[in-house]
């Protein structure tokens, strides 16, 4: 497990994705994308902190706060899995899923720094926590629960005996979708399989442009096809 989930992964270029190489932003664009607007309060508050430290001189201050026992063990956290995955040949956003608490901390403690000397800094940081939560009470309150792809096959699907899914390189989200949608559907994991479906029986697949010509041979007429989401949907003649 030690060779396999730390070395290989940090060192064995054949992990890779070619659609997905490794960055040295790799941390950056993380917190960009699940920290939102937060994550420049963190950069502006790391930044105030040594400018204060250089203008003051008043290392005794800032070092009482990094001192605090939760910012130490936050830190102790997030230096070594940022630099690991800096560095590593295979990142992806959720092996960065467990500092995301400790960044929030570390940041939390910074502001309260700048508050406790900047008092109008507060009231931006209101704002900003009220547009947070608004923001995700309007996410989570969507109407569009599900993509648009899952209600065309649902409105397709009432010609269909069968549904089967051919499982190859389909995405965990669209799966659970399709479970949820079609709960007697089957999957199929080889494309010689089709040939064995009966007339009037539909194809759920993944990627257009790799089963376009192939499925043009096995008699399968396509009913649409979602760019968007890559996902296709195929009747047998």
């Amino acid at each position: 497990m030690f060779l396999y989930d730390i070395l290989e992964r940090f060192s064995n270029s054949e992990f890779v994705n070619l659609n997905d190489l490794p960055s040295y932003s790799f941390c950056l664009t993380y917190l960009d994308a699940r920290f939102n607007l937060w994550n420049y309060f963190l950069f502006f508050s790391i930044a105030s902190l040594i400018f204060y430290f250089f203008k003051n001189g008043k290392r005794e201050n800032v070092i009482q706060v990094l001192k605090r026992p939760l910012l130490l063990i936050s830190s102790c956290w997030i230096l070594p899995l940022s630099l690991f995955q800096t560095f590593a040949n295979v990142q992806h956003h959720w092996y960065l899923a467990p500092i995301l608490p400790f960044i929030a901390i570390v940041t939390y403690t910074l502001i309260e720094f700048l508050i406790e000397r900047f008092y109008q800094f507060k009231y931006v940081f209101f704002v900003v926590l009220a547009f947070t939560i608004i923001r995700q009470f309007t996410f989570f309150n969507d109407a569009k629960s599900h993509p648009l792809f899952v209600q065309k096959i649902k409105d397709e699907s009432h010609s269909c005996n069968e549904v089967f899914i051919l499982g190859k390189q389909f995405k965990q989200a669209h799966l659970l979708y399709m479970s949820h949608t079609f709960p007697n559907r089957k999957m199929i994991n080889s494309i010689n399989e089709v040939e064995k479906l009966n007339p009037s029986t539909c194809l759920i697949f993944y990627r257009k442009n790799e089963w376009e010509e192939v499925f043009k041979n096995k008699k399968m007429e396509l009913v649409f096809c979602e760019d968007r989401e890559e996902v296709c949907f195929f009747r047998r003649k």
